[in-house]
Order: C-alpha cells, then structure tokens, then sequence
C-alpha cells in the first residue's frame, strides 16, 4: 500500500513540504543586540522541531530499501561525523554547533534524514520532483518582494534598531545576510527556471531571482547561479528565450537605482576604501588556518567550532599578514584570550594611532575544507561525494536538480553550509539520488513527469 501513496491524500507530503517551505521565511521579530536571535535561533529550533519530525514521517510513509551505493554514502558521511565529533571531545558543541552557528550533530542528522525522506519519496511516487519544485519555486515571490522592498528604502531590516555586534545587511530578507539569501537564490534558479518553462506568468519567478542576485552583489553566489542555470541552459534549454529574458530584466533591474549602503558596487568596486573583485573578503585567514589544522589532524579533525582555537596556534605574523595589517616600524601584541573567543591584537608605532585588530569569524567559508578540518578528511569526501553522485544521477532524468546541486556546490567554495536553507538543497539532493533508480523503475519516466504538471 504504502509504494503507491497519492501524495494529495498522503498527509506526510504536505506537512514535510509546508516545513522545508517555511524555513527561509520564519524569523524572531524581537529587537536584539545579537541578528542570530532574530534569523538564525528560531531556524534551527524550526528544524529541530518541525522539519524533523515531519521528515521522519515521510520516512516512515514511504520506507523501503535504499540503492546500496547511495545508502552507503549516506550513512558513511553521518556515522563520520558523529565518530569524528564524539572522539574530538569537544562537548556541548556536539550538540549546538560553533557558537552563532548552530549545525551540530542533530542538524547534521536532520540533513540525512531530508535526503533519506525525498529518496524515498521520490521511489514511491515519480510526482514527487515536480511537487518539489513547484513548492520551493515560491519562495522566489516573499523572498524577492522584501528583497526589493529593502532595495529602494521602502522597507527596513527586520530588528533594525539593533546597533552593536550587529553587521547590517540591506538585502537580506527572511535569511538576514545578503550572503545567505544570495546563496538561497542561486540554489532556487534552476527550481524557477524550470517553472517558467511550463507557466508564462511564473517568469516572475526568475526576474525576482535575478533582482535578489544583482541585488546581494555576492561575487561566490553570483557565479554558483551562473554555473548552475548554465548548465540548466546546455541540457535542452537553450531556446527558452522568455525564461533568459526574464532573468536578464530582473538582473539589470536593480542597477540604475543604488541604495547609499552600495553606491559603490560594494562587492566590485575598487579604490583605497573599496573592495575590489579580487579581494578574498578575508576568507585568506580562514583557509589558511583550516589547511593549517587539516594538516595537524587530518583523519578526524579538531571538533566543530575550533577554528579560531586552530588560529590561536599559528604565529602573529602569519596571521596579521594575512589580515593585509601592515606592521612596518609597528608592533603587534595578542591579548590575553579565553577557548573558543576571537583572537585580538594590540597594534602600536610608527606615524599611526594605536588600535586594536580582531579576528572574530568562526566559520571557515568553505564548506569542504569546513569538514575536513572539524571532522577529517573522510567526512568532506563523503559530503562531496555524495552530491556529485546526485548531480550525476540527475542530469539525464531531472535537470533541474542536477544544476541546482552544482550551484549549491560552488556556493560551498566560499560560503559555509547554513541551517537558514541548508535543508532545501539536501531535499533535492534526496530526488536526485533517487532520480536513476525510479527511472529504471518506469520507462516512460520523463512522459509521466510531463503529464503530471
């Protein structure tokens, strides 16, 4: 019974999708010193207690056997992490992730078992690619509509009147960090593209997707989107002159009116007091200090949330260097610091007023080396693995999956993988790796797929 479910009438679908559908949009509306209290906390209580068990309801809806490979890579990636975590000793942070991070051990169960859920979903029911599409697509509508709300001043940041420990975003919606919600578009746009082809009105879709990406000016988001709706265009799609048309008006959109907060294209200017495209946004210090650690523990790695106890090992010199502090005829002491707080330096001498230099990223931007340096180098195989398997299985069967798996992968390269969104991209990654073996299981797969919509 259960390998014929009719998703209208299976109550696990609706619950699971309405919960992967809210996550980018449910925040803490609460005036906060602190942004996660508003973004971020309530994302991963969200998850914890909503996306969790509606997934494992899927699970238990749809349950049946698992393609080994596939199984192995799964199970493989989660049991190394947990080993890995519970060797590294590093206590509450097994549970709760980095501080202001929040991707522990049960977050990284969750990821595995959304995976899980739409595999086998996606066995039961050869609808399900298209249900999720067609429900994710949609976040493309709140998403773009604050986006743009916050673009031309009409509406503000969410908890705005926050003035300290707080960097401000202008257009970060409901993810409250350009980067994220940058990262969260490039991910969608294959989703919306696929829409488009099939609804004339849903070109909204991708002109909004283009406004937030022109918009976030994120150079590593920008050129995940690019890859992914790339390769999007080069397996059959190259002819959907109204879809590329519609993401090019809403990529142009925002360029003739510039917010005082990116008058100078923050993210490809140039100039003494500007960021010129080349700059690594200090992303330098971070890889530097993961391959640092990677090389001292490569098997299970430091734990999570050690990289700027990792830091604290290396030299002044190196590090300062790396932050571009120039110390000539200068000085630099490290301040005394407690485990797992931001590094900081004195900074004396020379024709310059003293000041102080903070290093305080607990995050090291790269979601590969992220993995390998908190839980060795096994567990950032197994990740990549894991997805490139996806990515392959789905290129022939769903398109659409298989681009946005490569957008996701290249946004990794520079960004780390967030609870704001992560779960979406690890629901398609579950389709995708289902996708060969529920072709093999249907010969007019992609005939029933066409009907369906």
């Amino acid at each position: 019974m259960r390998e014929k479910l009719n998703p209208i009438q299976n109550k696990s679908v609706p619950l699971f999708l309405g919960s992967l559908l809210l996550l980018p949009l449910i925040i803490n509306p609460v005036v906060s010193m602190n942004f996660n209290d508003v973004y971020l906390n309530i994302k991963a209580i969200w998850i914890l207690s909503v996306i969790l068990p509606s997934t494992i309801y899927l699970v238990w809806c749809n349950y049946r056997q698992v393609d080994r490979f596939a199984g192995v890579l799964l199970t493989g990636w989660l049991c190394w992490v947990v080993v890995a975590g519970l060797l590294s000793g590093q206590g509450m942070f097994l549970l709760t992730g980095a501080p202001n991070r929040l991707q522990g051990l049960p977050i990284y169960l969750t990821y595995a078992l959304v995976a899980l859920a739409t595999y086998l979903w996606s066995k039961n029911d050869f609808r399900a690619a298209t249900l999720l599409t067609g429900t994710l697509g949609w976040l493309a509508v709140p998403l773009g509509i604050y986006v743009a709300l916050q673009y031309y001043g009409i509406a503000g940041i969410i908890s705005g009147s926050a003035t300290a420990g707080v960097s401000a975003t202008l257009t970060g919606a409901t993810l409250g960090n350009q980067g994220y919600l940058a990262g969260c578009m490039a991910l969608l746009l294959p989703l919306a593209a696929n829409g488009a082809v099939r609804s004339r009105w849903k070109l909204l879709f991708m002109f909004l997707v283009g406004f937030c990406l022109t918009a976030s000016l994120e150079r590593g988001a920008l050129l995940a989107a690019g890859i992914g709706y790339g390769l999007w265009m080069i397996q059959g799609n190259i002819k959907r002159y109204s879809v590329h048309l519609a993401l090019l008006l809403g990529l142009l959109a925002p360029l003739p009116h510039m917010t005082s907060g990116q008058v100078h294209l923050r993210s490809f200017g140039s100039g003494d007091t500007r960021q010129v495209v080349t700059d690594s946004s200090g992303r330098t210090l971070l890889w530097n200090t993961a391959l640092y650690g990677i090389h001292l523990h490569p098997l299970f790695g430091w734990g999570p949330g050690q990289l700027l106890n990792v830091m604290a090992r290396r030299s002044d010199a190196q590090l300062l260097s790396e932050m571009n502090i120039q110390l000539t005829a200068r000085t630099a002491t490290r301040l005394s610091r407690t485990q797992d707080t931001p590094l900081n330096w004195r900074v004396a001498g020379g024709d310059k007023k003293p000041e102080q230099v903070t290093a305080p990223v607990n995050a090291v931007h790269n979601e590969y080396l992220e993995y390998a340096l908190a839980y060795g180098i096994p567990a950032a195989l197994a990740f990549s693995v894991l997805f490139l398997l996806g990515l392959k299985r789905a290129w022939n069967t769903v398109p659409w999956a298989a681009a946005s798996l490569a957008a996701y992968l290249t946004y990794l390269l520079t960004w780390p993988e967030t609870v704001r969104f992560a779960p979406l991209a690890w629901a398609i990654l579950g389709v995708a790796l289902a996708s060969s073996t529920v072709l093999k299981g249907s010969k007019n797969f992609s005939e029933q797929i066409q009907k369906s919509i």
